[in-house]
């Protein structure tokens, strides 16, 4: 009985690393900044384009939906807006028509979403849904996201990041998880070898 304790104990020690090194957590939020102030850009280059929403999700759920007023400019032009949010997101999706062409959303996965980055909008908007497009080079008409100066420029690495308050929160939770559950495990072994 001895033997399966131990084994049921390492398995719950090496279930504690790997959440506290984010493999359990999904993908990595974007950090929340200081002042949880946002800008969204607009360039137009050469055409006509309008932002109608944005949505911030975490790991796919919606935690903001920011409305007007949103940027909307015309050939040659850009224009920007502020929203303030102070929690953590991952993910991103616009909701923009260029080109007088269908509503359409950009959605940009965890794995692409970096502040600062500017993602080029497909025109004339054919509707429905696209993500970036591959390695995502600037094209004509843009959307940018940035933070306020001090703000993470981009998804932290949770396995590198020390100073991830995430990592931080993760690593203490699944520390106390396999705590209490070997401290409950070895009661029972205990109570149960002592009732012999």
């Amino acid at each position: 009985m001895s033997k399966v304790f131990i084994a049921f104990f390492a398995a719950l020690l090496l279930l504690a690393g790997v959440f506290a090194q984010g493999g359990v957590l999904g993908p990595s939020p974007v950090k929340a900044n200081p002042g949880g102030k946002y800008t969204v850009t607009l360039k137009c280059g050469t055409h006509t384009a309008s932002i109608s929403q944005l949505t911030l999700t975490l790991d796919n759920v919606p935690v903001l939906v920011v409305g007007a007023p949103l940027p909307s400019c015309t050939s040659g032009n850009s224009d920007s807006e502020d929203f303030t949010y102070w929690h953590e997101w991952n993910d991103l999706k616009v909701t923009y028509v260029c080109d007088a062409g269908a509503s359409t959303v950009l959605d940009i996965p965890p794995a692409s979403m970096h502040l600062s980055k500017s993602y080029t909008l497909t025109c004339p908007s054919p509707g429905g849904t696209h993500g970036p497009a591959g390695g995502d080079p600037p094209g004509d008409a843009t959307v940018t996201i940035t933070g306020p100066a001090g703000g993470l420029a981009e998804l932290p690495d949770v396995a590198g990041d020390s100073g991830s308050s995430t990592g931080t929160y993760a690593a203490l939770a699944g520390g106390l998880a396999a705590a209490l559950l070997a401290l409950g495990a070895g009661a029972w072994y205990a109570r149960r070898r002592l009732s012999r």
